[in-house]
């Protein structure tokens, strides 16, 4: 703002103050008076240290941008000099803090240095008290990178709701954790979509960082809140979402460089990149049967039976078996059938792609390979599952034998018991392969056919 336009007598430029004057002056503190020349069109278009040359050893002025150069010409400044009181540097004002926190014992544990950074904190005191008094308790336990890393939060929590402040500093209760935590949360906070997102959305993207508490998860999360399909989502299925996000990172992190870590980060990969979007839905199952997922044919997109997956911002019930596989097997099994482009044919090769998806969704799902005992019994399973499959087992499809994917079958299962020697051009051979003895029933499965060229890495 510029004044001493037009007959007044003094100006301020980006908080230096200008008085007219006689002569210049050398080294001046702040609050002291220093005569300089005023800045003209020329200097104004130097950088800003050479255009406060007489001042140099006083103070680094901040001058406007060359374009202020034509404002300054248009001034028709007469005086040559001007004095400059050289102000001293502004601080946040000391916040006044409710008396309950600062005269609660946690506060008078808390070093006086600590004490002055969070009173002078404007964005600490915008926090709900409920907030406030969790974090001067958690700042007793704190040490100094934690501290800083956690108090720097609070310049992103002021349009944050009362209840997610609280689940932001319940998340960083772990003392040793706080600041790998506390870095990762940042990464959320500062995210476009949790941003633009309504307060009950950010409350159920927190409440997951808050049950999870681990970086990875809190890293995936702020990822999912950028992502198009999550947006759309009606707010329980959005809750569903941030729990399988969270739980698949969870996972993922336990065994670095292991084909379930690779397994669960690819299918991460594949969800919040927008690639394949992920959907909760209501599935009537006959009694006594319940499908966990499934994809369309020719449609990107994999959905979840909704039954199976809590809405909520509880967490994730990681005990109950039907849960835990509707996320770390359901998920990664449908997400490889899409990579893969598979098909419900009736064939040999749809055969293979139910096996591989079932094969990379149980090594996700337990980290390690089936045995050949599990495997088997998979096998069986398809052909009662899928009457695509079991039509190419037998050879027959709508009465026409399909000899070339029947032979196939029957090759691939009898390998499970050792010396098994079927006529693959018989009939009964295709009735022979559900009642095999397997052999070295705990050993590893066989790897889905390497002719069909599957990625088993989705």
């Amino acid at each position: 703002m510029i004044s001493g336009i037009g007959g007044q007598s003094g100006l301020n430029v980006y908080g230096v103050s200008y008085e007219p004057a006689g002569s210049a002056s050398a080294d001046v503190k702040a609050g002291e008076v220093a005569k300089l020349p005023l800045p003209t069109a020329d200097t104004l278009e130097k950088e800003p240290e050479e255009a406060a040359t007489g001042a140099k050893k006083a103070a680094k002025l901040s001058l406007p941008p060359t374009s202020s150069a034509k404002s300054a010409e248009k001034a028709s400044f007469s005086a040559e000099l001007y004095e400059v009181t050289i102000l001293p540097e502004a601080t946040e004002a000391p916040v006044e803090l409710d008396k309950s926190i600062t005269k609660s014992k946690e506060w008078k544990k808390l070093p006086a240095e600590r004490q002055k950074v969070l009173t002078e904190n404007a964005g600490f005191a915008k926090l709900s008290l409920g907030a406030q008094t969790a974090m001067v308790k958690l700042a007793v336990r704190l040490d100094d990178t934690a501290f800083d890393k956690v108090v720097g939060l609070f310049k992103y929590t002021d349009k944050i709701s009362s209840e997610g402040q609280n689940l932001i500093i319940s998340t960083v209760t772990n003392a040793s954790k706080a600041a790998e935590l506390a870095t990762e949360l940042a990464t959320l906070l500062k995210a476009k979509g949790f941003i633009s997102a309504n307060d009950k959305t950010q409350v159920a993207l927190l409440s997951q960082c808050k049950n999870f508490t681990n970086t990875n998860s809190i890293k995936h999360l702020a990822k999912l809140s950028d992502v198009k399909w999550f947006n759309k989502m009606e707010l329980p299925d959005q809750q569903r979402a941030a729990k399988c996000i969270a739980y698949l990172a969870e996972v993922s992190q336990k065994n670095p460089g292991s084909d379930q870590n690779i397994l669960l980060d690819n299918t991460m990969g594949r969800l919040l990149s927008g690639e394949i979007p992920l959907a909760f839905v209501e599935m009537d199952d006959d009694p006594g049967k319940i499908t966990y997922g499934y994809a369309i044919d020719g449609q990107k997109g994999i959905y979840i039976n909704e039954a199976l997956v809590p809405a909520g911002n509880s967490a994730y019930p990681k005990n109950s078996a039907m849960a835990r596989h509707a996320v770390l097997a359901t998920i990664p099994h449908e997400v490889s059938h899409q990579v893969n482009g598979d098909r419900n044919r009736a064939t040999y090769k749809y055969f293979q792609a139910e096996y591989r998806a079932w094969y990379v969704g149980w090594i996700a799902e337990n980290g390690k390979v089936p045995t050949r005992q599990q495997a088997y019994d998979r096998c069986l399973e398809l052909f009662q599952l899928y009457p695509s499959i079991d039509s190419a087992r037998t050879g027959s499809w709508f009465g026409i034998w399909t000899d070339s994917d029947a032979r196939k079958i029957i090759s691939f299962v009898q390998q499970f018991s050792a010396g098994t020697d079927l006529q693959l051009s018989d009939p009964e051979s295709a009735e022979k392969i559900l009642k095999l003895k397997v052999s070295s029933p705990k050993e590893a499965a066989p790897v889905p056919d390497p002719a069909l060229n599957h990625d088993l890495d989705n």
